[in-house]
């Protein structure tokens, strides 16, 4: 069984006032190695890590004459993968065996 599907399966935890504190604790990390690392990268992001002005830029570089009759979701998948393409390439190979040690 993947760790997702043990953490979905488990019965909710209400023990902690910050979830961070949750995800942190060395018995979490030792039975969702990865998924607590996903957690923790997605729970640090800031309410609004972007300047609007600069989001609005990109979509403006994405939304050509040629692409303007592109749907929402589209757009809004663009721009997340111009942003993801920007972030350093996660290892999974690597976190494994790093969990492993």
């Amino acid at each position: 069984m993947d760790e997702y599907t043990r953490y979905y399966e488990a019965p909710p935890h209400h023990d902690f006032d910050d979830v961070r504190d949750w995800w942190l604790a060395p018995e979490q990390q030792a039975i969702y190695p990865n998924l607590s690392k996903m957690a923790l990268n997605l729970l640090s992001i800031p309410a609004m890590s972007v300047a609007p002005e600069r989001l609005f830029s990109s979509c403006k570089i994405t939304i050509t004459d040629r692409r303007n009759k592109l749907l929402v979701k589209a757009i809004e998948a663009l721009e997340c993968l111009i942003s993801w393409c920007q972030v350093a390439q996660f290892d999974l190979e690597d976190s494994i065996e790093q969990s492993k040690e």
